[in-house]
């Protein structure tokens, strides 16, 4: 085996290995350029007040995220066994 052959071949790996990674890397980079933001469920904030006799419940949104258009919000509320009691849709008035 001649020693002299070693070094190229290392060499030649090398700039393989280093080539792919960047590749890799530069992918990964623009692929999270190229595809459109993936929006989750936006949240509301919300306060809720008891009334004086306790029997009933005002729910109040005080503040929403931006980009919310009317009729997007969905109001659901789970028991605690995790059961849906209420689902709804409502509108958002958003005053500018």
């Amino acid at each position: 085996l001649d020693d002299r052959a070693v070094s190229p071949v290392i060499a030649t790996i090398l700039l393989v290995a280093i080539t792919v990674v960047l590749a890799g890397v530069l992918y990964i980079m623009l692929s999270g350029l190229l595809i459109p933001g993936q929006s989750g469920p936006r949240v509301l904030g919300i306060a809720l007040t008891k009334s004086g006799d306790g029997k009933n419940w005002t729910l109040t949104v005080v503040s929403t995220p931006q980009g919310l258009t009317q009729s997007e919000a969905l109001l659901t509320i789970y028991a605690p066994n995790g059961s849906v009691m209420l689902s709804k849709n409502f509108l958002v008035l958003v005053f500018s």
